[in-house]
């Protein structure tokens, strides 16, 4: 795909019917962008999100990957002394900060002076705000270039596995598409490539043509049972076709709750049992 191939934001608004939406009639004052130096950014804490473990991690990873095409710009309100309240990019402006390289960064100044205001466009940015699925995410990353998706794309295409690039819903979902795009990822960063590979033929194998099976509990006990080493795929096919995904999931629901474990480990267990006597009869 061409830039001329994309369509423009005018098209995508096209395809919406929003005839009969009320639109906001009040649209405020227009902001204005500026650069400001870090000193001059505040964070209330009374609305802002604390700094715990998981804020240091990403605070670090933003200064240690500075790019300033990755950046975005701070939402920040005017406080009229020369300082500004962050009002959304709290952990851009302190990684910035935290950079030596970098003095000042782009805010949009809005108008919300009192501290009412202030929370109450921090809570409507971030309630707004449309979070990415891992799905999106997994397809982002292909098109970016990342290393680990375009691995996990070559060997979906291998094994026939379809990784749609949206949640769908289960009326839509087709024969060998898998929504559990995370559990592909730690099937691969634990047991690698030729685990994930097999898993996925193992689960296309078991349910070709019905939709809906390939779920994150299956392939992941799939792959750790694969992962032993004293498992035949085949067998495992011939055990999973006995059941579908949902199926095997209720079951390894039950057995979980009774055994004290997760989902997965139970269904490896019973899968592991399962194959277990004919692997036997093949050694003799």
């Amino acid at each position: 795909m061409t830039a001329t191939d994309v369509p423009s934001i005018a098209d995508l608004a096209a395809g919406f019917e929003a005839s009969g939406w009320s639109m906001a009639s009040d649209l405020g004052d227009r902001p204005r962008v500026e650069w400001q130096s870090t000193e001059n950014l505040l964070g209330d804490p009374r609305f802002q999100r604390g700094l715990g473990r998981k804020s240091h991690h990403l605070i670090r990873r933003i200064a240690q990957n500075f790019q300033w095409c990755l950046f975005g710009i701070i939402i920040c309100t005017d406080n009229g002394d020369g300082t500004f309240m962050v009002i959304d990019g709290q952990h851009r402006a302190i990684a910035a900060t935290l950079h030596g390289s970098v003095r000042s960064v782009p805010v949009f100044v809005t108008d919300a002076e009192t501290l009412h205001e202030q929370a109450r466009a921090f809570l409507d940015i971030n309630r707004h705000r449309v979070k990415l699925n891992a799905l999106q995410i997994h397809k982002a990353r292909r098109t970016a270039g990342d290393p680990d998706a375009a691995a996990i794309a070559r060997i979906c295409d291998e094994t026939g596995i379809t990784i749609p690039g949206n949640v769908v819903s289960w009326s839509n979902i087709k024969p060998l598409h898998a929504l559990c795009i995370g559990t592909l990822y730690n099937v691969r960063r634990m047991y690698g490539d030729d685990v994930l590979r097999r898993s996925l033929k193992v689960c296309a194998a078991a349910w070709p043509d019905s939709a809906g099976d390939i779920i994150a509990v299956v392939v992941g006990a799939t792959a750790s049972a694969i992962n032993e080493g004293d498992t035949d795929d085949t067998d495992i096919v011939a055990i999973l076709r006995t059941r579908t995904g949902d199926e095997w999931k209720e079951r390894a629901r039950a057995q979980a709750r009774a055994d004290g474990t997760t989902m997965a480990k139970a269904l490896h267990s019973f899968l592991v049992q399962a194959c277990a006597p004919k692997a036997k009869g093949r050694k003799q």
